[in-house]
């Protein structure tokens, strides 16, 4: 696709100038030589690292870098004359010949700077807009991979405009291969884009395309923060699709309620049950697969949820309740989840009886309802006393059965 290099650009104008500056003052090592190079010039008049850090200083406040970058060019050969294997000096004249127009120089000095220093973020950003200004989409990310594998500070600059660019097909199709073969920077990447990304469901696409995330036990979390998070956006499709390619992953698992090891693994997020463990209301599965729900004397809340997706009819909800004592209740609500908002389509009180009771119950979800979610709420009423409640045989199957 013709405009894919442009997200992945740093900046909207030829920003070599500016983005080398920039990254070179924000990557420069605490030494006196860059902390503070105007003293270190009137130790060391000529020191060659010092005088570039003090050309980049200035060129970062100048109104006119331009006429700057001319006047120091000598500055630049010179501080080559001095130490020949300087990144910043090669940097600086990589910038002339860019505001002369020489292009092909420019690059020429960028490459070898690169090959001088593989860890100058500067020199990392200026390939980078250079090969997303010729519209080279493998090369723009091979040199984003190069910066974020080598240069720390990177990942402030470079994070950000990866995440944006995953609007782009072509970008996720090519990223892809980055993120299957576990590059040094895929957490931080995942870490920023699943909290930041304005369409979390470019990220899911993403790791779809990879083939998932690498098989390490530290990636499970990514996973799940990510269906939390899609669900959270309202993205209800690409979360039941991402679900999906999760390993023990089907889809009959959102299409029941019952409580299962499966159905309860939390790796799986809002598309599993969450049992909550807070002192107002707790919820827990036995060995023996009942529920067994808590509510503290006085307090409510929710002790169990999960999302659903069941298709449109009827159905027939069942369940065994039995109550330790007389106090307390608990009721069961299922709400369908719209991009414009959840409503409650079915509220069920649990009969309080300390003799195991089944009860059913029909439940009819629209044609216009494909998500749902539904919940457990428990309260202790009594003050005194906490409230106790053993489940087991919740089901709910279709009225058709």
């Amino acid at each position: 696709m013709a405009f894919a290099p442009r997200y992945l650009r740093t900046l909207l104008i030829p920003a070599t100038i500016a983005l080398a500056v920039v990254a070179g003052i924000a990557a420069a090592a605490a030494t006196w030589r860059t902390s503070a190079p105007a003293m270190a010039l009137r130790i060391s008049p000529h020191d060659a690292v010092a005088s570039m850090v003090s050309v980049e200083r200035r060129l970062a406040s100048a109104e006119e870098p331009t006429k700057l970058l001319r006047d120091a060019a000598p500055l630049g050969r010179d501080a080559l004359r001095r130490e020949p294997l300087n990144p910043r000096a090669i940097r600086l004249l990589a910038m002339v010949a860019e505001v002369e127009g020489k292009r092909s120089a420019t690059l020429d000095l960028l490459a070898l700077s690169q090959r001088v220093s593989r860890r100058d973020l500067g020199t990392h950003l200026a390939l980078i807009e250079h090969y997303s200004g010729t519209e080279n989409v493998d090369a723009t990310l091979n040199q984003y991979d190069l910066a974020l594998s080598t240069s720390g500070p990177a990942g402030d600059t470079l994070l950000p405009i990866l995440t944006s660019a995953l609007a782009e097909p072509e970008i996720r199709q090519k990223l892809a291969v980055y993120v299957h073969a576990d590059r040094p920077w895929l957490r931080g990447f995942l870490v920023y884009a699943i909290a930041n990304a304005e369409q979390p469901e470019n990220v899911a696409m993403l790791l779809a395309l990879a083939g998932g995330l690498p098989k390490h036990p530290d990636y499970r979390e990514f996973e799940t923060q990510l269906l939390d998070r899609l669900i959270a956006s309202k993205k209800y499709a690409a979360a039941h699709d991402f679900f999906l390619t999760l390993p023990g992953a089907s889809g009959a698992m959102l299409k029941t309620v019952d409580f299962t090891l499966p159905t309860t693994n939390r790796a799986f997020g809002p598309m599993a049950w969450y049992l909550s463990d807070q002192p107002e209301a707790s919820a827990q599965v036995g060995e023996d697969g009942n529920l067994w729900v808590r509510a503290a004397p006085g307090k409510s809340g929710t002790a169990a949820q999960r999302i659903l997706y069941l298709p449109h009819g009827s159905y027939v909800f069942r369940q065994t309740a039995e109550f330790a004592q007389d106090a307390g209740s608990a009721v069961w609500e299922l709400r369908c989840m719209r991009t414009s908002g959840a409503t409650m389509i079915w509220h069920r009180p649990v009969p309080p009886t300390r003799t195991a009771t089944v009860v059913s119950a029909q439940i009819d979800i629209p044609p216009d309802c494909p998500v749902q979610m539904l919940t457990l709420g428990a309260a202790g009423e009594d003050s005194q006393q906490e409230a106790e409640i053993t489940f087991s045989g919740i089901s709910m199957r279709s009225a058709n059965r």
